[in-house]
C-alpha cells in the first residue's frame, strides 16, 4: 500500500506478499530517501489502522480474490477495482483506494491550475471511469473492461498494441 503521513511516503504491505512484491520493485532507491518508510504489515488488522491512499493486491487463485473483494466491498470507506489481469494468465488484482482519492479527484486538482482548451483522458479499468466523467473526452482501449467502454468518447485499439501512443501522434501530429 501506498500513503502518505505529512510529507513522507510509506510502502506497505502484508508479510505473505513480500517475496512478490520483492520480485516486482526494487526499494533499494526509495531506501535511500529520507521520507520514505516501507513497512511489512502481518494482519488484516494492521491494515485496517494504517492511513493508504493505494494498495493493490495480487492473486494467483480465483478463489482467494474473491474472498479479498467480498471483505473489502462491506467497507464503505473505500472503493474498490477488483479484475483479472488482462495479459497474463491466472493472475487476479484488488486495486483499494481511499474514498478521498480518486483519479477524477485528481483532475479536479489539476483543472483549477491549468487551463486547457480540452481535457482528454485514457483508461481501460473501472477505477478510470470517474476520471472519464471530469474530462472532455474520455478514450478506451480495446481491452478495457465493459464499464468503460460503456461511458469512453471513443475506443481505440489496444494499449499492447501501442494504440495510445499512435492515437496521440495521429490526433496531435506528433513526429
Amino acid at each position: 500500500m501506498v500513503g502518505k503521513e505529512g510529507n513522507n511516503i510509506e510502502m506497505q504491505y502484508l508479510q505473505e506478499d513480500k517475496g512478490y512484491w520483492n520480485s516486482l520493485v526494487d526499494y533499494s532507491y526509495f531506501q535511500q530517501k529520507n521520507n520514505f518508510s516501507l513497512e511489512i504489515l502481518s494482519s488484516k488488522e494492521e491494515i485496517n489502522t494504517c492511513s493508504a491512499l493505494y494498495a493493490l493486491l495480487s492473486f494467483d487463485e480465483p478463489s482467494r480474490f474473491d474472498e479479498c473483494g467480498s471483505f473489502l466491498q462491506e467497507d464503505k470507506k473505500l472503493s474498490i477495482d477488483a479484475y483479472k489481469d488482462r495479459y497474463l494468465e491466472n493472475r487476479w488484482y484488488i486495486e483499494i483506494f481511499s474514498n478521498e482519492v480518486s483519479k477524477q479527484y485528481g483532475i479536479q486538482c489539476l483543472q483549477k491550475f491549468y487551463s486547457f482548451e480540452k481535457w482528454i483522458a485514457f483508461g481501460n479499468g473501472e477505477n478510470d471511469i470517474s476520471m472519464f466523467q471530469q474530462c472532455d473526452e474520455g478514450i478506451a482501449v480495446a481491452n478495457s473492461c465493459s464499464a468503460l467502454k460503456a461511458v469512453a468518447s471513443e475506443i481505440i485499439g489496444s494499449n499492447v498494441e501501442n494504440a495510445v501512443a499512435d492515437y496521440i501522434q495521429k490526433r496531435f501530429q506528433c513526429k
